[in-house]
């Protein structure tokens, strides 16, 4: 993923990386002052699905992470060149909700089938 905005809010940057193809991107931000990285998983993540095969590879690792995410899963920036962590938030907990497991998969596996409907429909044609 390749940096495509930044801006600057009451000392907090912001940050936006995009996919190489332009279907994905996540959005979060470095709080200096406070030493924190900021994500809303709610938020922060966006997929435009644009009906092809990419987009539904993207969506099935969007789900993984959603699931990850709210599995108390801990989320780290790595420079890809240096192998170096950059930031890292501490391990979701979330609040006055429930996590379905069983449906956090099935949603994975729906990902999965129609990135199959996708590769045999171009197959076909």
């Amino acid at each position: 993923m390749s940096a495509t905005g930044i801006a600057l809010d009451d000392g907090v940057i912001k940050l936006f990386y995009r996919s190489a193809d332009s279907l994905f991107e996540i959005r979060f931000s470095l709080n200096f002052q406070d030493e924190r990285l900021l994500f809303d998983v709610t938020q922060g993540v966006f997929l435009e699905d644009d009906g092809s095969v990419a987009a539904a590879r993207h969506l099935i690792e969007i789900e993984r992470f959603i699931r990850d995410y709210f599995l108390n899963g801990e989320l780290q920036i790595w420079n890809a060149l240096t192998d170096e962590l950059l930031s890292r938030k501490d391990a979701y907990i979330p609040l006055n909700c429930f996590l379905d497991l069983d449906a956090c998969n099935a949603r994975i596996e729906h990902a999965k089938s129609e990135l199959d409907r996708r590769i045999k429909s171009i197959d076909y044609q």
